[in-house]
């Protein structure tokens, strides 16, 4: 359960189905502890959001980035990312976020 975060919780709901067609990347960050991945849980679980599974194989990272390229191509979507730590992660896994002006 949530507590105390129905103001963020809005505000990222309206970003993240409002009308912008470019790519738009909503971080949440904060001290550990502050509910950031119940946060993010409660997004992409909201009814208003529909959130597809993905996979669960393993794969390496250039198969991993390959199809998750063509699985989001021309589609709107929302991708949940928890525990990011370094600059060059972000670096390298922001690439397979196309914009294809569709507001993901």
């Amino acid at each position: 359960m949530m507590v105390g975060y129905e103001n963020e919780f809005e505000m990222m709901q309206d970003q993240i189905a409002g009308g912008a067609r470019e790519v738009v990347v909503v971080s949440i960050v904060g001290m550990e502890g502050d509910e950031k991945t119940t946060l993010a849980s409660k997004i992409y679980t909201d009814s208003f959001i529909m959130s597809p599974s993905f996979f669960d194989e393993e794969q390496d990272d250039g198969q991993l980035e390959d199809r998750l390229q063509k699985l989001l191509k021309g589609r709107r979507y929302l991708v949940v990312i928890d525990d990011i730590w370094t600059a060059k992660a972000w670096v390298d896994m922001k690439k397979c976020f196309l914009d294809c002006n569709n507001g993901s």
